[in-house]
């Protein structure tokens, strides 16, 4: 049979075991700001973001209004008139004619 020494030896802390789990507080402690501020920057880098992608839409939307401002203006210009000259005749295209090389004499 174990002694109640030894029994409560293994149930009450020593102080070893008080060093060590303190250590492992502050470990966890130190990892918990490094973690938040990793959190912080991540949270200013997404609203940096955000708010660019804001000015993009907005940027995007002027100029899809300004193409269609665009293309309804060039619809609404007169169309120069149809030529004058007769469409059932098809135009003659103007072969070029070789020229003849000149003997030396």
């Amino acid at each position: 049979m174990l002694s109640l020494a030894a029994a409560l030896g293994s149930i009450v802390p020593t102080k070893r075991d008080e060093a060590g789990h303190r250590e492992e507080i502050q470990s966890l402690q130190r990892q918990l700001r490094d973690a938040r501020h990793q959190a912080g920057v991540m949270e200013v880098s997404l609203e940096v973001l955000r708010d660019s992608n804001t000015s993009y839409v907005a940027e995007l939307s002027a100029l899809r209004l300004q193409l269609a401002t665009a293309m309804a203006n060039q619809s609404e210009k007169p169309r120069r008139p149809q030529s004058t000259v007769d469409a059932s005749k098809p135009r003659r295209v103007a072969h070029k004619v070789a020229a003849r090389k000149q003997s030396a004499s």
